[in-house]
């Protein structure tokens, strides 16, 4: 399949759409850093062009999926280093490290879906889904991770604010 590569390298041009995403606008903008975001965009667009205009030639749609990975990739080093005094490089890795570990173990289970089941490609990749979420999920539960256990208990207190009112009514 010849558009797996593609895929496989905009994955990880939206890790780092949404890391930038993370930097610019809940950091950069709150702290009114506005001008050097919106330069780091300006950069990052005019990188992502000019390597567009070498590498297409060669590697077609590959080439165009690439310079976008190096596009964010300036992006986010570009407001790295705008909020250095807030996060050190360190910092960042050590927060990180569990969750790429995490995501290394779903693409193992996500990769291996194929060698136990071999059915028809739309059930292979529903079921490779699943079994993404779902390991990731289960990773995030045993870890006892903090984003997953807030999300779980925020939506426990909707549930039970929502269960009263239907009682009230």
């Amino acid at each position: 399949m010849p558009v797996v590569p593609v895929i496989i390298i905009l994955i990880l041009s939206l890790f780092l759409a949404a890391i930038s995403d993370l930097f610019g606008m809940q950091i950069m903008v709150i702290r009114g850093q506005n001008r050097a975001y919106a330069y780091s965009g300006i950069i990052g667009s005019i990188v992502s062009f000019g390597f567009n205009l070498f590498i297409v030639t060669m590697l077609a749609s590959e080439g165009t999926a690439l310079a976008f990975l190096v596009g964010n990739l300036v992006i986010v080093s570009i407001q790295m280093y705008f909020i250095r005094d807030l996060l050190s490089l360190k910092q960042i890795i050590k927060m990180m490290m569990p969750y790429l570990l995490y995501s290394l173990t779903m693409m193992a289970c996500i990769l291996a879906v194929p060698h136990i089941y071999s059915g028809p490609s739309f059930y292979t990749l529903a079921i490779q889904c699943v079994v993404g979420l779902g390991s990731y999920l289960v990773i995030l539960f045993i870890r006892r991770d903090e984003i997953l256990h807030y999300v779980l208990s925020s939506f426990r207190k909707k549930q039970l604010s929502k269960d009263k009112r239907m009682e009230e009514i």
